[in-house]
């Protein structure tokens, strides 16, 4: 009887396998670009159904009620490059990273502009995952 043993040119490669950190990363940019997008859509037709209440709630003043739609959309754009993008970064595809970059700009000059310490910790988080991103789409190739 003749066994085969296994050995190292025999093993399963794993050379083109993400590392887990690098999938519950993705995981992550998934559930919470989801969830800010189900939240700006709910202020969206908050603010289109009742522009008093909403104006009254978020002090939104002289601004008129279009331009904060405007913004609400482009939130949501904002959102869907970032599924979008890391969709195709867990596919190993270098578009992915750029929708996925730009899909965070936005995000990422809002925060960073609203001169709070949770707006800059929210922009740094963004920062960390864009960098994170970077460097580890290197070891899926």
């Amino acid at each position: 009887m003749h066994e085969k043993i296994d050995t190292i040119d025999t093993l399963p490669s794993n050379k083109n396998q993400a590392p887990q950190f690098f999938n519950v990363m993705i995981m992550l940019v998934y559930i919470a670009n989801g969830l800010w997008a189900l939240v700006f859509l709910c202020l969206f037709f908050w603010s289109m159904i009742s522009a008093a209440s909403f104006a009254e709630v978020f002090g939104t003043g002289d601004v008129p009620m279009v331009a904060f739609g405007v913004f609400l959309l482009i939130m949501e754009v904002s959102f869907a490059l970032c599924i979008a993008g890391a969709r195709g970064i867990s596919n190993g595809r270098w578009l992915g990273f750029w929708l996925f970059l730009i899909g965070n700009l936005p995000w990422i000059l809002i925060n960073a502009a609203g001169g709070m310490p949770e707006n800059f910790l929210v922009a740094a988080v963004s920062v960390v995952f864009i960098i994170a991103f970077a460097t580890q789409f290197k070891k899926l190739h």
